[in-house]
């Protein structure tokens, strides 16, 4: 989903021939990044089976890197 977010944030940029999309883009790209550590820890705490879930999919935002 994250992924696709930041996908979506550059390509609207582009499709919209928006140079000033370009300056929130990635801010936006580093808010998620800081994001998903703290929606990792919540939902390890509170979401039942999530920690089976993170074993068998080890990457969160770009496959085989991170």
């Amino acid at each position: 989903m994250y992924t696709g977010f930041i996908l979506m944030f550059f390509g609207l940029t582009i499709v919209l021939s928006s140079l000033f999309g370009l300056i929130p883009t990635p801010i936006d790209t580093i808010l998620i990044i800081i994001r998903i550590p703290f929606e990792e820890k919540v939902l390890h705490e509170g979401l039942e089976g999530y920690t089976e879930y993170t074993e068998k999919v080890k990457y969160r935002l770009i496959p085989k890197i991170w």
